[in-house]
């Protein structure tokens, strides 16, 4: 395993299409391959490769960056939700409300748990859960709301959480939190009270990206953490072996399982990636701030974009920003909201862009959902965003100059300079893209 990531370099500088390299992370790769090389190599030489000291090293730095007190690495984003849910006794009966507009994530941790799914609106600006709409979804049935701060940067979703979790308290309602890929974001979650967990994804599109699926639990609350530290390992609490029965043999080597889990254990392998980038987390956030202001500035005031993420950069004076990312004032991905946005998505898409379209309905138009489903027209901040919203390349070996290219390519677009409406794309918006 020595030397440099293996094809790195060749992929970082192929294409030579106007778009070429708006998609590709190997260059950040590149950097970090060294440290990632070096904890990848832990892992062979210790040979545990779940749930093992590889795991229990990262789940200690993340504690160390956010401030909270347990830390519980878990294979998906979804598993954690889920666990959260179960370790608290929800499920059949119950009901927990979820944003309309945001990834599938916590909406299918709930209807798994199941519990059933009450989606409520968005902020318009902010895209955190509306707290009016809260209110008149709760009933007596209700048990936890989940806020996601996925779509927003840190300090607006801490701002925009607070009174979410202010209203929940007041009702007797329990707030798991889907934090999304920003360390930032699960840093501001725990400055102040209210949160009872929060689950922060490693994805790959993020400042902290695994090379897969991996996730981590977070809770101050201790009989919360333990549960679900036994829930994610087959229901196994660590010192649960069972008594011995004469000679040593297999009796000895399984902890028995205490309650109903499942296998959901983060893979050593990816903590060892997630550890090599942390080298670099800093300077990855600080980096995506300098870009998502490029794109702000090159595109205030274009006709066709109704809405840039300019606002999330202000402060909030109520809420505290702690650690290393205080400067996280931007989202994990660039969001903007325009006009004729699917066809703005074919153009940039044909055109070698890495683009994508964060989602095309939201949550409760969606078939999975029908059965709890509300009407169209019923969220209406929700169904916008859905209907309007693209996510520009965001990534630290994104070049302004680079930068420079998308938003012409936006501006001519509007302008019908190069024929706007052109043919649908034969690849993926999610090809290359800050994929969600």
């Amino acid at each position: 395993m020595a030397g440099s990531a293996p094809g790195a370099a060749a992929v970082a500088g192929a294409g030579t299409g106007v778009g070429a390299g708006t998609g590709t992370r190997a260059a950040a790769f590149d950097r970090v391959w060294p440290d990632v090389q070096r904890h990848m190599r832990d892992v062979m030489d210790c040979g545990v490769y779940s749930n093992g000291p590889k795991t229990r090293e990262l789940e200690g730095r993340i504690k160390e960056l956010t401030g909270v007190r347990y830390a519980m690495g878990v294979g998906t984003a979804t598993d954690g939700l889920l666990l959260m849910l179960r370790a608290a006794g929800i499920g059949r009966d119950d009901e927990v409300v979820v944003p309309a507009f945001a990834p599938v994530t916590a909406a299918m941790a709930v209807a798994l748990a199941g519990a059933r799914v009450v989606f409520a609106d968005v902020d318009p600006v902010t895209y955190g859960l509306s707290p009016e709409s809260l209110r008149a979804v709760v009933t007596s049935r209700t048990k936890a709301v989940i806020p996601s701060r996925q779509f927003a940067a840190p300090r607006a979703g801490a701002a925009a959480t607070a009174e979410v979790r202010s209203l929940a308290r007041s009702l007797g309602l329990r707030v798991f939190e889907d934090l999304g890929g920003s360390p930032g974001a699960a840093a501001c979650a725990f400055s102040a009270p209210g949160a009872t967990g929060g689950v922060l994804a490693f994805d790959p599109a993020g400042e902290l990206g695994a090379l897969g699926d991996a996730a981590m639990v977070l809770t101050d609350d201790p009989e919360l953490a333990a549960d679900l530290g036994a829930l994610r390992n087959h229901g196994r609490r660590p010192g649960s072996k069972p008594p011995a029965r004469g000679a040593k043999g297999l009796a000895e080597i399984a902890e028995q399982g205490e309650l109903p889990g499942t296998n959901a254990k983060m893979d050593d392998l990816q903590a060892a990636v997630v550890l090599g980038r942390l080298s670099v987390a800093e300077a990855v956030t600080a980096r995506r701030g300098e870009l998502a202001r490029a794109y702000t500035e090159r595109l205030a005031g274009l006709i066709g974009v109704e809405r840039l993420p300019s606002a999330f950069s202000e402060p909030f004076p109520d809420v505290v920003y702690p650690g290393p990312y205080a400067c996280a004032a931007y989202p994990v991905r660039y969001l903007a909201e325009v006009t004729d946005r699917d066809a703005l998505a074919r153009y940039l898409t044909d055109r070698g862009f890495a683009v994508t379209v964060p989602a095309r309905r939201p949550l409760h138009l969606q078939p999975a959902f029908a059965p709890v489903s509300r009407r169209a027209g019923d969220l209406p901040a929700a169904e916008a965003a859905a209907r309007r919203t693209i996510a520009l390349p965001l990534h630290p070996d994104l070049t302004l100059n680079e930068v420079e290219r998308v938003c012409a390519a936006v501006r001519s677009f509007y302008a019908g300079s190069l024929g706007a409406g052109s043919a649908p794309a034969t690849g993926s918006f999610n090809a290359g893209g800050d994929a969600l």
